[in-house]
């Protein structure tokens, strides 16, 4: 075993390995998949109420079941700076419940390790659909593939999907549909080096600074940009959010999905890839640091609570890695690490305003003013590159009634003659509604704050830099397009689009 992955008692690591690595081309050629299926099968048969069976371990991240008094149910966060620690805990505790469970089905668990979905790096064509053990229905012997979840649990691509901005290229996502490309993109994310400041609506990494929140309005970037659009054109069309369709769609639902814990071991795979970077640090604030949450550990036979502290480092706290990670460097070697600076005051101006809108079948554009700038103010639109200046483009208070489209593509200044196309200087990113709506009651001693509608964020500054260099932005006005996402044939009527914007504003820090 590599020492870059879950200690096994010999001082050896598990290493999280990319499915399409183990499985490029035949559904269960590798151990891992099938032993996951194995496992997948014994915890579908135990209780309910076991904390180790696959019911209890997802409604951990959300259910729609009434509670149980003292379940740790609902629990997941979202739109947090807590949403990359609580995730890492939540898969190293399943992963530990998962290798107990191969050991009950008869198998060999010794290195087994959550698998991860690897959709932005490879042959798009390829890595961007699911892998094979996800969509294979029957086991090599015949018996039903347990990892497989039929229509319509998974975005089967009917015309409903495609109404609902999730069509997929090709067929339904079981059949080898491919998620489009510009929902998998992690390069965005990556431009950021702060991790959970400055605060809303400025775009971060890892997100806002929250107490526990399970649920929230504003998302980091990488929550933003792959990990909610994954989960949405994976799961497809929602239309009552009841966990009777596209359940990776709903944060109640997606956790009963076997896909979701290769999703989410990308996600936390992504982390470290971003913290390579150098000047991309994890917070040092002690409110992120000490904050605890609680699981079940089957090492220990019942409940513990760990902290953001006792995961930073995947090797030497939990005994994990991935099979990129970097070659280790010796102690002696590596350079001492700074901490992070306490976050500069933000002075933020708010340059150019619009809405409210509602957003209907015929209405797809909102066009706004800029603001008479004050002083030094309109410097920070002509930025050059060099300059540390930071543009966004804001959407708040956006809510998506029940039928409309899950996924909108946004766009800066489209003009009307331009068809709109992600590789074009208007293209600002994907606005992907995966659990609006997800509201619960929080535990935990805190507070629950509830959001009115969800807000999306995005880095803008190279954007209108592009725009100012070829004359196609104004100084006096902008327009911000929304446009039903997804892959749509030709021909394909636009949905009502049934969504409410409460503001729009660009701003500069």
């Amino acid at each position: 075993m590599s020492e870059r992955g879950q200690w096994m008692g010999n001082n050896t690591v598990a290493v999280r390995q990319s499915i399409w690595s183990l499985e490029p081309a035949t559904a269960f050629s590798s151990s891992v998949m099938l032993n996951y299926a194995k496992a997948v099968a014994v915890m579908r048969g135990r209780k309910p109420d076991d904390p180790t069976s696959w019911s209890y371990q997802a409604a951990i991240h959300g259910t729609r079941a009434p509670v149980p008094p003292g379940a740790d149910w609902n629990q997941c966060q979202h739109a947090t700076w807590f949403f990359f620690p609580w995730h890492r805990m939540y898969l190293w505790f399943f992963e530990k419940i998962v290798r107990e469970a191969i050991q009950e089905a008869g198998a060999d668990p010794t290195g087994w390790a959550v698998p991860y979905w690897n959709y932005s790096d490879g042959p798009l064509n390829v890595v961007s659909t699911l892998p094979l053990a996800f969509r294979t229905p029957t086991l090599p012997d015949g018996s039903v593939n347990p990892l497989y979840l039929p229509y319509p649990n998974r975005n089967e691509n009917t015309s409903s999907d495609k109404k609902q901005g999730v069509g997929l290229i090709g067929a339904g996502i079981n059949d080898g549909g491919q998620i489009p490309p510009r929902y998998v993109s992690h390069a965005q994310a990556f431009t950021l080096g702060n991790f959970g400041y400055p605060p809303p609506p400025d775009p971060s990494f890892g997100g806002p600074q929250t107490g526990f929140q399970h649920e929230g309005s504003d998302f980091g970037q990488l929550e933003l940009l792959p990990h909610n659009p994954v989960h949405v054109f994976t799961g497809g069309y929602n239309e009552l959010a009841d966990c009777t369709k596209g359940w990776m769609t709903d944060p109640d639902c997606a956790a009963a999905d076997p896909v979701f814990w290769a999703h989410h071991s990308n996600i936390d795979r992504l982390w470290k890839r971003w913290l390579d970077t150098p000047g991309h640090l994890n917070p040092t604030d002690q409110s992120w640091l000490s904050r605890s949450f609680r699981f079940y550990d089957p090492d220990r036979k019942g409940f513990v609570t760990m902290t953001a502290n006792d995961v930073l480092d995947t090797v030497a706290q939990l005994g994990y890695g991935y099979e990129d990670d970097p070659a280790p460097v010796s102690l002696a070697l590596r350079p001492a690490v700074a901490a992070v600076p306490a976050p500069p005051a933000v002075t933020r101006t708010t340059l150019a305003s619009a809405g409210p809108l509602h957003l209907s079948p015929t209405t797809v554009s909102i066009t706004g003013t800029v603001t008479t700038p004050p002083p030094g103010a309109q410097a920070l639109l002509a930025a050059g590159p060099g300059e540390p200046r930071h543009l966004s483009l804001n959407l708040k208070n956006v809510e998506r009634e029940q039928d409309a489209p899950l996924v909108f593509d946004v766009y800066l200044n489209l003009p009307d003659d331009q068809p709109p196309h992600d590789k074009t200087i208007y293209y600002v990113g994907p606005m992907a509604f995966f659990g609006n709506g997800h509201h619960h009651g929080m535990d935990m001693g805190d507070t629950t704050e509830h959001h009115a509608g969800m807000s999306f964020s995005y880095g803008i500054t190279n954007l209108v830099q592009e725009q100012r260099a070829q004359g196609a932005w104004s100084d006096t006005s902008f327009r911000v397009t929304l446009i039903v996402g997804g892959h749509r044939e030709e021909g394909t009527p636009p949905p009502p689009a049934m969504v409410h914007i409460g503001s729009v504003t660009i701003t500069a820090e």
